[in-house]
């Protein structure tokens, strides 16, 4: 009885062990980068530093004619939450009604994903992000 009771012990520590480990996969943290005709259009950062999902999503506008970067919109990611290989979270935007803006992320692979803000007009593109896994050079 006390052989059955630590089997099934171990059996569950490790079941807990995949779960947390699938989980811990399952969150595409890092720098996730889109841009468009060569210039910068989305930077996503994701990070679970405090024990849950969370980060900053940076939108760059870009003057058509001089091809150079004219706003520059930082945003905390709120409420963050994945469903599958999508990531859903709000961001504060006080020209949407509401005051909050909703962005979906899917994510292609461990290196590509698609973002797109929800509320943010019916012109609002698709950008295909793509995780930055370089190394930074120490100068």
């Amino acid at each position: 009885m006390k052989t059955m009771m630590m089997a099934a012990v171990c059996f569950l520590g490790f079941a807990a062990d995949a779960v947390v480990s699938q989980s811990a996969k399952a969150v595409p943290l890092g720098l996730w980068q889109a841009t468009l005709d060569g210039m910068p259009g989305v930077t996503l950062t994701l990070a679970n530093d405090a024990g849950e999902l969370g980060g900053t999503v940076v939108f760059y506008g870009i003057d058509g004619h001089s091809q150079r970067v004219m706003v520059v919109e930082p945003h905390t990611v709120l409420r963050p939450h994945m469903e599958g290989n999508t990531l859903l979270f709000e961001m504060k935007m006080d020209r949407v009604p509401g005051g909050f803006a909703r962005v979906k992320v899917v994510f292609d692979s461990e290196t590509k994903a698609e973002i797109k803000c929800l509320d943010c007009g019916a012109d609002s593109p698709t950008a295909e992000l793509v995780k930055q896994t370089g190394q930074l050079q120490r100068q």
